[in-house]
């Protein structure tokens, strides 16, 4: 775990490490495409090359958006604002779950009817 309890993404290493081995394999197939001395045999190397490549740009695209929902779900915070109708006090708290505008509670000064009125969420820096 991360600062502040998030999860980070395992080492960016392993990755690159795949997609390196995956660069050489398809280097070396296209060399001993070259080599091959029957119409059949270069028809399934290419197909090899294709299936290869098409495995390295999946990954690449999965690490991507695995990297995107990371960073979303890191900066944000959902607040409330809680306003007391009797004395006119405003609370803002973090959003529990079962909290929805209109939501009444107790206010914490004056003991009186207080109402959820807005539920928002912030980027954290």
């Amino acid at each position: 775990m991360g600062e502040k309890g998030v999860e980070r993404p395992a080492t960016p290493y392993l990755l690159s490490t795949l997609v390196m081995v995956g660069l050489m394999m398809v280097i070396a197939l296209f060399f001993i495409t070259l080599a091959a001395k029957t119409e059949s045999e270069r028809n399934i190397i290419w197909a090899m090359l294709g299936f290869a490549a098409v495995l390295i740009v999946m990954m690449q695209m999965l690490e991507v958006v695995k990297a995107r929902r990371a960073a979303l779900e890191e900066r944000k915070s959902i607040s409330i604002v809680i306003e007391c109708q009797e004395c006119g006090e405003k609370l803002v708290r973090d959003f529990q779950r079962g909290d929805y505008v209109g939501k009444e509670e107790k206010c914490k000064k004056c003991g009186g009817k207080a109402m959820v009125t807005l539920i928002y969420s912030e980027k954290i820096r």
